[in-house]
């Protein structure tokens, strides 16, 4: 999935990758121009029976603890529904991003 969007007139872009093993475990490699830069993020969850995608990554936040970070793609109605959550190392959980899509 490629994704963009600008703030002001600064242009930013994205890509989610998603491969789903034979044992059922989904690999996602997500990268972003504004949170990841050119090195990305894997992360690993599952395929829900709907399709509703749940995975989850970590990155490192020196001189603490790895954070968390977990993005949701699903189906609501006729839109796509992308949602990053960003997890600190207490476990708390906050809404990063959220991007409502429909088909042009």
């Amino acid at each position: 999935m490629l994704y963009g969007w600008a703030e002001g007139r600064v242009s930013h872009a994205g890509v989610l990758e998603f491969a789903l093993d034979e044992a059922g475990v989904l690999r996602t490699h997500w990268r972003d121009s504004w949170h990841t830069g050119e090195e990305g993020m894997m992360l690993e969850g599952s395929l829900g029976v709907d399709g509703a995608v749940d995975v989850l990554g970590h990155y490192p936040a020196p001189p603490g603890a790895d954070w968390g970070w977990r993005i949701t793609v699903g189906a609501e109605g006729e839109r796509m529904v992308v949602r990053m959550y960003n997890i600190s190392p207490a476990g708390d959980e906050a809404m990063a991003v959220e991007a409502v899509c429909a088909r042009a």
